[in-house]
């Protein structure tokens, strides 16, 4: 299969990035990766930006070349220390802004941040220039047994608190997202009954792509009729967990309802999922995604077919199913006909084929 065509999650990285004093930045810009992160911070607080000062300006050297920054201080008020321990309940820490625009927000202040820090002193820096902190919400309890379950308690917080945004919920959702730690996935779980409906999606989306399939008749409803309240990004990051993440032959029956959307990228998602399931069970279903009028939709049909057959010799990849297409649908739609009656009845009969 070509990659070249597969979709790509939209995820919001929101928060504060910032370049650390000591930081060479080089780009693209890597995805968040969480333990990480936590391993490499000698100090993680939570707290918020209480002041910031400019103290002159310098060069900072990013992948595109060098451009100009501000040399920035500003004090943290500490609410809580998640890891390493902190003698003051303020701190001081130093990093750099650009002056133009370089994709790079600058800092937020007055909000409850998990802020990652290395150095020692009065020499504190950002762990990561691009991740400096992840949301939280002012007084969470800190009950975890680890570090990891801490900085995650904080954000999942975000998601059970009156007082946060829809968009300060789809920042929680974009960081749980980012690690299979169970105390993450129990936030997410936990998300399914939030009111803001993007929220709730995003969140869903996010339990998708790790294959849980509990609040799939939820995605299906939210798919299935048009959605005005909901940003198409968002309904993109669902069929794309679909797609990509759903493997579990119980969703069968879901996703066979899904194959007769009238949304392409939707019909897309289902037959994808109906392949990567593996089972039988989804033969028939996939042989009806045959007469889709979109390609992908015919392509993954197809692709499915072979592999849960065993006919690997007529699984094209995408190039050669685009040169000839012809060919291998007059092979599948003649194994449909053959087969119908064994795929109405039995979906294990065809496989002495």
């Amino acid at each position: 299969m070509s990659k070249s065509t597969q979709a790509v999650p939209v995820i919001a990285l929101v928060g504060l990035a910032l370049c650390s004093l000591s930081s060479s930045l080089a780009g693209p810009l890597t995805p968040l990766n969480l333990e990480d992160l936590i391993s490499k911070s000698q100090l993680i607080v939570v707290g918020e930006v209480v002041s910031l000062r400019e103290r002159g300006t310098t060069e900072m050297v990013m992948s595109s070349g060098k451009v100009s920054a501000w040399i920035m201080e500003g004090e943290l008020d500490v609410r809580a220390v998640l890891k390493g321990s902190s003698n003051s309940q303020t701190i001081s820490i130093h990093f750099l802004l650009p002056q133009l625009p370089t994709g790079i927000p600058g800092v937020g202040m007055h909000s409850c941040r998990t802020f990652f820090l290395k150095g020692a002193g009065n020499a504190l820096e950002f762990t990561n220039p691009f991740y400096p902190s992840v949301i939280s919400v002012p007084d969470t309890p800190i009950s975890g047994a680890d570090v990891i379950t801490r900085v995650i308690d904080q954000v999942g917080a975000v998601l059970n608190s009156a007082k946060a945004s829809p968009n300060q919920k789809l920042e929680a959702i974009s960081v749980l997202r980012r690690t299979k730690n169970p105390a993450a996935h129990a936030a997410l779980r936990r998300a399914i009954h939030e009111k803001d409906q993007s929220a709730r999606l995003d969140a869903i989306a996010a339990l998708l792509e790790r294959n849980d399939i509990s609040a799939l008749s939820i995605a299906e409803a939210a798919l299935m009729k048009a959605q005005q309240d909901v940003p198409e990004h968002i309904l993109h990051n669902v069929r794309y967990a679909i797609g990509w993440g759903v493997t579990d032959e119980k969703a069968i029956p879901i996703l066979a309802r899904m194959i007769g959307a009238s949304n392409a990228e939707t019909r897309r998602a289902a037959t994808l999922a109906l392949w990567h399931t593996g089972s039988s069970a989804a033969l028939k279903h996939l042989s009806v995604a045959l007469d889709d009028s979109e390609f992908e939709v015919r392509y993954y049909a197809i692709v499915g077919l072979a592999e849960i057959s065993g006919q690997r010799a007529w699984r094209p990849n995408m190039d050669e199913f685009k040169l000839d297409e012809k060919r291998y649908l007059k092979h599948w739609l003649e194994w449909r006909k053959t087969h119908s009656s064994s795929l109405s009845s039995s979906p294990l009969a065809f496989l002495s084929y």
